[in-house]
């Protein structure tokens, strides 16, 4: 059980198979099946409690499966966007922490490239603020500015446009329909895709495109 590295399906980057999670006794989901593909944008939706965020966790390696395995490309790039936005940060002010992963790659340009997501989602004025010191939206921009900055095949958004205010919201959507990436995003409104993963108690449902 957890993830396993490479699979048979080129055209397929992520695969979860007979998937299940619990929490102590409790189930949370089970027998979960599906592909991503290269370049997919999937909604994963379900109620409060239906294992959205776990779900999120496992596939990115936070959190380990109690049943069935995640088969995943053993070099693939992920971006990961938290529920809560102050569990993204890592550097002290908005700047730092937007460009932190970009450094960590040796990205020259760093400063440069987070400055252009920070203008690209009008919070540039923020870029020397404190963190800790940001309205919930503002913090929830800043975390998806530092995942959005890069580019990743998947990335994994939990809840991308809680305490976001329509603009941004609208801002965003063009950001993510101009990215290569495959995207998994939960989310309970916002976006429209003919794909769904939507979560139930003890099962999942799955809608492919129609």
């Amino acid at each position: 059980m957890g993830v396993s590295f490479g699979n048979d399906c080129e055209c397929c980057m992520l695969k979860a198979k007979d998937l299940g999670y619990c929490i102590e006794d409790k189930i949370i989901f089970e027998n979960l099946n599906f592909e991503i593909s290269w370049g997919e944008r999937v909604l994963l939706k379900g109620k409060n409690g239906s294992g959205k965020s776990s779900l999120l966790g496992i596939l990115q390696g936070f959190l380990k499966p109690s049943f069935g395995v995640v088969e995943r490309e053993r070099e693939l790039r992920v971006g990961y966007l938290f529920q809560e936005s102050e569990d993204q940060f890592i550097a002290p002010s908005v700047l730092e922490d937007v460009a932190f992963s970009l450094l960590a790659k040796g990205e020259e340009r760093a400063e440069m490239r987070a400055r252009e997501m920070l203008e690209r989602l009008e919070i540039s004025h923020l870029s020397e603020k404190s963190l800790y010191h940001l309205s919930g939206g503002e913090q929830r921009l800043v975390a998806l500015a530092g995942v959005l900055v890069l580019e990743c095949d998947l990335y994994l958004l939990d809840e991308p446009f809680n305490e976001i205010d329509s603009l941004r919201q609208e801002i965003i959507k063009s950001i993510i329909q101009e990215k290569n990436g495959a995207f998994l995003i939960a989310t309970h409104g916002g976006l429209e895709w003919e794909r769904e993963i939507i979560l139930h108690s003890h099962t999942q449902l799955h809608s492919d495109s129609l």
